[in-house]
């Protein structure tokens, strides 16, 4: 495959925060971590570069004593993942990446950048959730479901880097998306959940109006009995008369 070029830009800082610990043997392979503090996914040189989008960024740590790095390039990468018990190998990419060559220990997935491609992400462990989560990540397309480990608290699968054949013969899914432009900082992401929590708020307003809708048509009706028979009690149902 391969690598090409589009325009250059330097987009607002993206933080990563992540720990350094634990350094993986980038020679084989390295852990593929959920981080939602990492707001952009992050690759290390376990993965294949595809395509450079020509565009870079400014990364700043949890820190403002920590130094910025700049002119970190924003990729289009692909790494390996085997499913051990399908006996399959699959080739994931991961569009709009940051690219840190050596300097990063692990991939890091932010799990929202994940789902507006329509990945779906179940982050929460199996035990604290007592067993409905499937702590595991669906492809956008349905076709691969990769369960999560657990390191310390942090949840991932092992990846490693992609042979030329694999690239060109294996099953390849997007993690993320291409061509709608990722922007972590964006106000449509607060924007759209203010709206979702007005629509909800009044499709339960909506729904207790009905309710109460119908027990007023209810309450009508056995009216209406009363009054065409006045010697009985519609809601008690006994004969007044009798009393």
């Amino acid at each position: 495959m391969s690598v090409r070029t589009i325009h250059h830009n330097v987009t607002p800082n993206r933080q990563i925060i992540s720990s350094f610990e634990h350094q993986c043997n980038l020679n084989n392979g390295c852990r593929a971590e959920l981080d939602s503090h990492a707001d952009t996914c992050a690759v290390n040189n376990i993965a294949r570069i595809i395509e450079y989008t020509g565009k870079v960024a400014e990364v700043s740590g949890f820190s403002p004593s920590l130094e910025t790095l700049t002119n970190i390039p924003i990729v289009k990468a692909a790494v390996t993942y085997n499913d051990a018990n399908a006996g399959l190998t699959t080739i994931l990419i991961l569009n709009q990446a940051l690219y840190f060559d050596d300097q990063l220990p692990h991939l890091l997935l932010n799990p929202n950048q994940m789902r507006m491609y329509g990945t779906v992400v179940v982050d929460c462990p199996k035990h604290l959730s007592n067993g409905k989560s499937t702590h595991s990540i669906i492809t956008e397309d349905g076709s691969l479901t990769i369960p999560l480990n657990s390191h310390g608290i942090m949840s991932y699968f092992n990846v490693r880097t992609s042979s030329t054949k694999e690239l060109e013969e294996c099953h390849t899914v997007n993690l993320t998306s291409e061509f709608v432009e990722w922007e972590p900082y964006s106000p449509t992401f607060e924007e759209e959940e203010r709206v979702y929590n007005c629509n909800n708020e009044y499709g339960v307003l909506k729904q207790i109006a009905s309710i109460n809708e119908e027990y007023n048509e209810i309450m009508d009706t056995l009216l209406v009995v009363y009054l065409i028979s006045p010697g009985c009690d519609p809601v008690m149902g006994d004969n007044r008369a009798k009393q």
